[in-house]
């Protein structure tokens, strides 16, 4: 309980009084050299940092109490923040949507931060996908003006509190977030859980953004709307919904989406994709997408097996977890991500619904028990999520 205070006081205290923070200056020289050496994905951090002293702490924690004045501040729910059907726990005895010949290409709706490089080469560069000789396109795009009629699609979601920590992370780290985000003032030289959070408050109040250039990738008005980088506004939902062609549409609010895009189109349009996973369950996500390709389980994916090397891509990322930050932290996430979590639930509910018609048809269990533990874990603070863990019979 005590370092759970400090924690809370050092969060409290530290990011209001700060005053001053660094920003990274990197010549372009330099990106091009550092491509050139890690190739895509990988981070460095031996840039040069210069003081740039800037105002910081603005918008929400200028407003929460410190734990020792008050209690935390309320915990956001997202069924209180977005009307919604939830699913009604039911398995449907069916897998969705299986490969067939009218599918010409597959096509990864590539949300930023869940997963979707490691999945695009574990898709490509399986024997059996290239066999069939279908092209497999990875673009980190907006789903409807990119959804084809003859292309089956893929899309992987995160619990949206660990999907928000990873972009900041990815803006941090990465040496593509280190060179979007040079002459910005984004917080590059704080200790990760403080960075976290004023960059957390950079985004809070809520309010409207209207920033439309041709050139997506370099826009001055991005600069002061994200840093260049991720907005963690409800970006699964708003990858689902945007209208925007380029490739990084979903990584910005537009007008069309706005911070808080409407829920029943995301989940609708989710019911449009041929395949859905979950970070948190990866190799089970994975095995099921196989099935619909192929059409038999492989047998690497029963409970406990072997499964074959993955490729993961860290970003030059440390380990970490959301988990450990403070707790009104936790709630500014949660109230920024309120659609992504009714997105989310509705991904778990189906990926877990179609894993369990899998196992019954196979015979073979797929999802250890310590699995589901851990996405209870990852997920344990969203509602509706219990009938997941303990289905209802048809």
């Amino acid at each position: 309980m005590r370092l759970f205070l400090w924690h809370g006081l050092v969060v409290g205290h530290e990011v209001c009084l700060l005053q001053t923070q660094k920003f990274l200056d990197v010549r372009p020289e330099e990106i091009e050299a550092l491509r050139e050496e890690q190739g895509a994905g990988d981070a460095a951090t031996d840039f040069l940092e210069f003081p740039n002293p800037i105002t910081t702490m603005r918008g929400y924690f200028a407003t929460v109490p410190t734990p020792f004045r008050s209690a935390p501040a309320s915990r956001v729910r997202s069924g209180d923040a977005v009307p919604q059907n939830r699913w009604s726990g039911s398995s449907s005895g069916q897998i969705g949507p299986t490969l067939s010949r009218r599918y010409r290409e597959f096509r990864l709706i590539h949300i930023p931060k869940t997963a979707g490089t490691s999945l695009g080469k574990d898709v490509k560069l399986d024997n059996y996908v290239q066999s069939l000789d279908m092209r497999v396109l990875n673009w980190e795009w907006c789903f409807p003006p990119h959804q084809k009629s003859d292309a089956f699609h893929l899309m992987m979601l995160r619990s949206p509190r660990a999907h928000v920590m990873s972009q900041f992370l990815e803006c941090k780290y990465d040496w593509w977030g280190k060179m979007v985000t040079q002459n910005t003032s984004f917080p590059h030289t704080l200790e990760d859980t403080l960075g976290f959070a004023v960059w957390l408050d950079h985004f809070w109040p809520p309010r409207d953004y209207d920033c439309d250039c041709e050139d997506m990738g370099d826009c001055d008005c991005f600069r002061e709307d994200d840093f260049n980088c991720y907005n963690p506004h409800n970006m699964q939902s708003r990858s689902l919904t945007c209208s925007g062609t380029g490739p990084y549409n979903s990584h910005h609010v537009a007008p069309d989406t706005g911070i808080v895009p409407s829920a029943q189109e995301a989940v609708a349009n989710l019911g449009k994709i041929e395949w859905v996973g979950i970070v948190e369950l990866y190799e089970e996500s994975l095995c099921l997408f196989f099935y619909k390709v192929e059409g038999r389980l492989r047998d690497h994916c029963a409970c406990r097996k072997d499964n074959p090397e993955r490729h993961h891509n860290d970003h030059g990322v440390p380990p970490h977890n959301v988990e450990n930050q403070a707790r009104a932290v936790l709630d500014l996430v949660d109230r920024i991500t309120a659609v992504d979590q009714v997105v989310y639930r509705a991904a778990a509910h189906r990926v877990v619904n179609e894993l369990r018609v899998l196992e019954k048809k196979a015979g073979v269990r797929i999802v250890c028990p310590e699995r589901m533990e851990a996405l209870r874990a990852a997920t344990h603070y969203m509602d509706g999520m219990a009938d997941v863990f303990n289905p209802r019979e048809p």
